[in-house]
């Protein structure tokens, strides 16, 4: 499942008035790490799970968590297979934040 095409890029672009910073992350980098950590939540999933998370007041099990957490991987995995994609662009007066899949 693992992509091992390095053409694409995670990028953090970070501009504020008085510097500018872009951090090229490989694609196949940021799969290896989401990898590592499903293994990690698989792992938690089997030993602790009746644990509850809240989140925003509500109570969710862990088995939940996991899940959705899978889900948003597998979402990061097709979208690798669009054209440029700008996945965040934060902007206040001075500052711009960005993140782009290219």
């Amino acid at each position: 499942m693992l992509s091992k095409d390095r053409r694409y890029f995670l990028i953090i672009h970070i501009q504020s008035s008085s510097f500018r910073i872009k951090i090229p992350i490989p694609l196949f980098i940021v799969f290896e790490i989401l990898d590592d950590l499903i293994d990690l939540l698989s792992l938690f999933n089997l030993l602790i799970p009746s644990i509850k998370v809240k989140v925003n007041h509500n109570l969710y099990t862990y088995h939940s968590v996991y899940k959705i957490f899978e889900q948003i991987v597998l979402f990061i995995y097709v979208i690798q297979y669009t054209e440029k994609i700008e996945l965040v662009t934060v902007e206040t007066k001075d500052e711009k934040i960005s993140i782009k899949l290219v």
